[in-house]
């Protein structure tokens, strides 16, 4: 009888445990999705000059270019001929 209500006890405290752990996971993907929204809007604002990693398509033309390659810019796409 006491081996049985130990085994009970024990995966009621581990119940326990994941009901707390599912609780955080569902609190942590909440700030996630704002974090990736706030991250979604703040793009849209900043312009390229601004950007501070960004590198500008006339840099990587110019780079393509001194390699003996061509590059043009269609749009937003940037395509590279490497010779």
């Amino acid at each position: 009888m006491r081996g049985l209500l130990v085994e009970a006890y024990d995966f009621w405290v581990f119940g326990q445990i994941v009901v707390w752990a599912g609780i955080a996971a569902f609190m942590l993907a909440g700030l996630m999705i704002l974090l990736a929204g706030l991250g979604l809007w703040h793009a849209r604002r900043v312009s390229d000059s601004e950007q501070i990693l960004a590198t500008p398509f006339d840099a990587r033309l110019t780079s393509v270019e001194s390699q003996g390659g061509t590059a043009h810019h269609h749009g937003s796409q940037l395509r590279i001929h490497l010779r």
